[in-house]
């Protein structure tokens, strides 16, 4: 039997196109890993030389920083009032009382606390508004780099209208009274620094140690070695001071009118009832 015979086997056209495209493609895998052979050796002999950049350490965050209160004041006034729009004022609610001026002065200020408090020229009546000059008239403080200045309230004056189609009355002046002329009258001097030394004693803030509402109208000296006030001013325990100047004490408030009075004048005036009798005492306040 015979076997037909095997013919060469031939390579369609189409193969044998790719052929060399093949031998390009295993080429460039070729190429490829001993680059990444290559890349690696080098990263195995910079870390054995030494040549990689340090490892990265660990750093704390920075503690915050302390609260000044510039936050808090620079805040408020970015909110405004919705009838005014103008910025809340830093001195809002406090009242200027009385004020021993210069350098080292100090003011006496209400609002802040239940009693009104001394407060040195450098030091800070509230949270970040520090006081940074004291004036004859006038407070002035410093929040967030923003001067505001705080003034003693007006006096209220009361007027009450005539009616309509009668002319006003005219005032009587009231005749001198001629025991006025023997009421014993005693005259001293009074130094600022008297009464700075009080003040800046922190005293000033016990205002009404001391002192009590007498039955009769006026302010009573209960305890004068407790009183700041008292021992400049000469008062024993018992006197009743019934005016200052040209203001009549009521109340035990009032005082604030004897402050307010030693620190603006030259020259004070305080008529007190001494054992029953009144008596005025005469002050003159020096530099």
């Amino acid at each position: 039997m015979r076997f037909p015979s095997l013919l060469p086997l031939r390579m369609p056209a189409r193969l044998a196109a790719w052929r060399p495209n093949a031998n390009f493609a295993l080429r460039s895998l070729i190429a490829l890993i001993a680059a990444l052979l290559c890349w690696q050796s080098a990263g195995l002999l910079a870390q054995i030389l030494g040549w990689q950049s340090s490892q990265p350490a660990l750093v704390l965050p920075r503690p915050p920083a302390s609260d000044t209160g510039a936050g808090r004041a620079a805040l408020a006034r970015w909110f405004a009032s919705a009838e005014t729009g103008k910025p809340v004022s830093s001195t809002a609610g406090m009242q200027l009382i009385a004020v021993v001026a210069g350098k080292r002065g100090v003011a006496l200020i209400g609002g802040i606390e239940s009693t009104p408090v001394a407060i040195a020229t450098g030091k800070e009546a509230r949270p970040g508004l520090r006081l940074i000059e004291v004036l004859a008239d006038r407070a002035v403080f410093e929040q967030a780099g923003v001067r505001s200045e705080l003034t003693f309230p007006p006096v209220p004056i009361s007027i009450t209208p005539a009616p309509a189609g009668i002319p006003p009355v005219k005032p009587i002046a009231p005749k001198p009274v001629k025991a006025e002329a023997e009421v014993p009258v005693q005259s001293s001097n009074v130094s600022r620094g008297q009464l700075a030394g009080v003040a800046q004693g922190g005293n000033l803030g016990d205002w009404d140690k001391g002192l009590a509402n007498f039955a009769g109208g006026g302010i009573r000296v209960t305890s004068a070695s407790t009183q700041p006030l008292a021992k400049v001013l000469n008062l024993r325990d018992g006197d009743i001071m019934k005016r200052v100047n040209d203001r009549d004490l009521t109340q035990l408030a009032d005082i604030s009118l004897i402050y307010h009075h030693f620190s603006q004048s030259q020259e004070v005036t305080l008529t007190i009832l001494r054992d029953g009798k009144p008596q005025q005492l005469n002050f003159k306040i020096q530099p």
